[in-house]
């Protein structure tokens, strides 16, 4: 069954009759032609866009209640991006996903069959729970027991005064100016967000910054003393 933006369908009545997933989303790559050298040379690897279509079935007992539970199905449907899409036989995770299209009905009598396709522009699914870590050292290991892909955040909270803290972790090379004291919080995204005291400050994050993933298993960091961390990793995976 499903579950969409916490609505379990069929909690309102609705049962899936067909469902298509692929196991993947969709793979594109980007290659390069070189006078002389036969086929083409590989460049890079793109990961696209994913959808799911399903068929939804509902049986009512009259017409007029078979018009509620459309009605129904459609105010679930209806929103303005996307939310968590949620199979029960791939629990532990779920895929942020919008309907789109055209949503097909097919009535007869007191039965109604829609068909919907819902598309991840992000095509990953996302495990329920990111593992948070505190680092309290000024230098040791971050364990990325996530996997290969995964979204990552540092949050690190100052516990002196400090006019720059520099971070490394792995790859990944932090160095935030600014005038700092005893209490400030700072959030850094692997996007190259920041955050500081809830506030957005990117102007706080040097140029000369550089942000990775995490790779598999340890990652060795070091932090300026009179600053710790907290690493967050949100693992994801293809299916």
């Amino acid at each position: 069954m499903i579950t969409f933006n916490g609505n379990r369908l069929s909690g309102i009545g609705w049962t899936v009759k067909n469902l298509t997933r692929p196991a993947s989303p969709t793979l594109s790559i980007d290659s390069y032609a070189v006078s002389g050298v036969n086929g083409s040379i590989f460049k890079s690897r793109k990961i696209g866009e994913r959808e799911f279509t399903v068929t939804l079935q509902h049986t009512a007992k009259n017409k007029t209640q078979l018009r509620e539970k459309i009605n129904a199905l459609i105010n679930v449907l209806d929103v303005t991006e996307p939310k968590k899409l949620q199979f029960d036989d791939m629990s532990g995770g779920y895929f942020m996903a919008i309907p789109t299209g055209n949503w097909d009905i097919t009535e007869r009598l007191s039965y109604a069959q829609i068909k919907v396709t819902f598309k991840a522009l992000d095509p990953f699914f996302y495990m329920n729970e990111p593992v948070t870590t505190s680092y309290t050292a000024t230098s040791g290991n971050v364990n990325n027991t996530q996997g290969r892909y995964h979204n990552w955040k540092v949050t690190i909270q100052v516990n002196k005064v400090l006019s720059q803290i520099k971070l490394k972790i792995g790859k990944t090379k932090i160095t935030l100016n600014g005038s700092f004291t005893a209490g400030d919080t700072i959030n850094i995204t692997d996007m190259g967000a920041v955050v500081y005291n809830n506030l957005s400050r990117p102007h706080l994050l040097s140029l000369d910054s550089r942000i990775y993933p995490l790779e598999i298993g340890n990652n060795a960091y070091t932090i300026t003393s009179g600053a710790q961390m907290w690493v967050q990793i949100h693992g994801k995976r293809f299916y």
